[in-house]
C-alpha cells in the first residue's frame, strides 16, 4: 500500500516496482534526477506539496521483500529494514525490552503525525532517516547503539555509522542511484544506562532531542564509556565529542555530570541552555538505568 493519494501523481509519467533492491538501484541510474523513491510515501508527499512539483517518475520499493523485516543479528544486535514502519518497530517487544531509547524517539515522531492518520501507520524508518526533522529525533537514539546504515548502489553494497549518513540540513549521503536497505542496531553494552529526552516544540523554536549512553567501571565508580547525541540543534545529529571527553575516565559524580552538560550546550550551533538542561537530566537518567540513585550519593 502507498500513502500518496492519485491528487499527489499529477505530473508523474512514470510509476515503477521494482521487485529487488538491485533492480531499484539500477532503475535510479536509468532515470537519474528525474526519479524519485517512495516507501510509506509520507516523507516525498510533504516534499510534493512544499514544492508544488511532483517527481517525472515514482520508483516505489514497496514490492521488495523483506525490507521491513525487524530481526535480530545473532547475538550481536538487531537488524531493522528500511521499510519497517515507525507504528511496528515501536510495538516490537524486542525494540522496547533491549532498545527502549529507539522506542521512545518514535513515540514522539508519532505524537506530531497523529493528525494525518495514513502517516501515523505508514511512515518507515528509511524514510523518517531522509527527512529532516524525523532524523533529528530519532538518529540520536539509533547513534547512541553504534547503529550502522546498510546501503546498496549499482556496484553493490557499503555499511557506514549512521552518524556519517547526514551531510547537511536535509542531505545526506545517499547518491541518486543508491538506497538505504537496513539500519544494524548494536546491542548497548552490558549494564550500561540509557537514556532519551526531547523538549516540547515553540512557536520560535524546534524540539531538541538527546540521547546518551554511559557505563561505568565494574566498581560503580568511574565513567568507562560515554555517548552523547544531540539533534536539531544543528544541521545533521551530532555527537557531543567534547562533553564526552568532560567525562570519561572520571569518577560518577554529579559536578561532573553538569560539567559534561555545559560543555554539551557549547557544542550545538543553536538551543544552547535548552541543550545543557537536556544533557544534565539524560545523563542522570543514563546513571539511574545503569547503578541506581545511590550512585550518586542518595
Amino acid at each position: 500500500m502507498c500513502a500518496l493519494r492519485f491528487s499527489d501523481l499529477e505530473g508523474v509519467l512514470e510509476y515503477l516496482e521494482p521487485r529487488t533492491t538491485a533492480e531499484a538501484c539500477s532503475l535510479l541510474s536509468r532515470y537519474g534526477g528525474k526519479a524519485k523513491v517512495i516507501a510509506g510515501g509520507t516523507g516525498l508527499t510533504g516534499r510534493i506539496k512544499r514544492e508544488r512539483k511532483s517527481p517525472e517518475v515514482l520508483i516505489n520499493l514497496m514490492a521488495i521483500p523483506n525490507l521491513d523485516d525487524i530481526s535480530p543479528i545473532g547475538e550481536q544486535g538487531l537488524k531493522i529494514g528500511a521499510l519497517a514502519t515507525l507504528f511496528n518497530l515501536e510495538r516490537s517487544p524486542t525494540v522496547r525490552g533491549k532498545y527502549s531509547v529507539i522506542s521512545k524517539a518514535i513515540q514522539g515522531i508519532l505524537s506530531e503525525i497523529v493528525p494525518e492518520r495514513w502517516a501515523y501507520y505508514m511512515t518507515t524508518i528509511g524514510g523518517a532517516l531522509c527527512a529532516t526533522a524525523s532524523s533529528s529525533h530519532i538518529a540520536p537514539a539509533l547513534i547512541i547503539l553504534g547503529s550502522k546504515a546498510k546501503i546498496q548502489g549499482p556496484k553493490g553494497w557499503k555499511t557506514i555509522p549512521l552518524e556519517e549518513f547526514f551531510t547537511g540540513e536535509g542531505q545526506t549521503i545517499l547518491q541518486n542511484n543508491e538506497i538505504l536497505t537496513e539500519i544494524e542496531v548494536q546491542n548497548p553494552p552490558p549494564d550500561a544506562g540509557l537514556a532519551y529526552i526531547r523538549s516540547e516544540a515553540a512557536e520560535d523554536a524546534p524540539a531538541v532531542s538527546v540521547a546518551a549512553l554511559l557505563k561505568l567501571d565494574p566498581g560503580h565508580t568511574t565513567v568507562e564509556e560515554v555517548k552523547i547525541v544531540l539533534g536539531a540543534v544543528a544541521p545533521t545529529p551530532i555527537r557531543a565529542h567534547s562533553a564526552e571527553e568532560v567525562i570519561k575516565g572520571k569518577g560518577i559524580e554529579e559536578r561532573v555530570l553538569r560539567k559534561g552538560a555545559r560543555v554539551a550546550g557549547g557544542e550545538a550551533t543553536h538551543g544552547q541552555d535548552v541543550v545543557k538542561k537536556l544533557v544534565g537530566e539524560a545523563l542522570l537518567q543514563a546513571v539511574e538505568d545503569a547503578v541506581g540513585d545511590f550512585a550518586l550519593g542518595y
